[in-house]
């Protein structure tokens, strides 16, 4: 989920060419509006993860950019860590960066239940090490964030 782009927008100012996907069509038109009028080399398209994830011919990347996603794949759609991680894995040739938001942030507090039971860190890389040869944690400037790097 590119959302308004701020990612996208800096890897495709750093050079890189850039596929920004988000389901929301209003989203993904604000990206293309602005890397359009800074010429940068990203294509904008209206689609989620598990949609993309079944056209891996069509979206598949270098390294692939999940932050901010998984919690709501997880509490709101209500996908589990190992579809998250099949998906991910079916689109990045070599890396996914993802990260994991806790129990402690408003959004997560706020949709925790006894279905979520299941939503850990620990649980989400355990997932993410079944597709990827290796998984490592790092700090995020946030305290309630994790960021988790995937190889493989």
């Amino acid at each position: 989920g590119c959302a308004t782009g701020w990612y996208s927008l800096l890897a495709a100012e750093a050079g890189c060419r850039v596929i920004a996907a988000d389901p929301d069509d209003s989203m993904v038109n604000a990206v293309y509006r602005k890397a359009r009028a800074r010429r940068l080399p990203l294509t904008p398209t209206v689609t989620g993860l598990f949609d993309a994830a079944q056209e891996p011919e069509r979206f598949r990347c270098e390294a692939v950019f999940a932050n901010a996603l998984v919690h709501h794949l997880t509490l709101t759609e209500r996908w589990d860590f190992p579809a998250i991680a099949d998906s991910l894995e079916a689109l990045a040739e070599k890396w996914v960066l993802t990260e994991f938001i806790d129990g402690n942030d408003t959004f997560v507090k706020q949709r925790l239940d006894r279905r979520s039971a299941h939503y850990t860190l620990e649980n989400l890389a355990a997932a993410l090490r079944r597709r990827f040869r290796e998984v490592t944690l790092h700090p995020s400037t946030s305290k309630n964030r994790t960021l988790l790097v995937a190889s493989k």
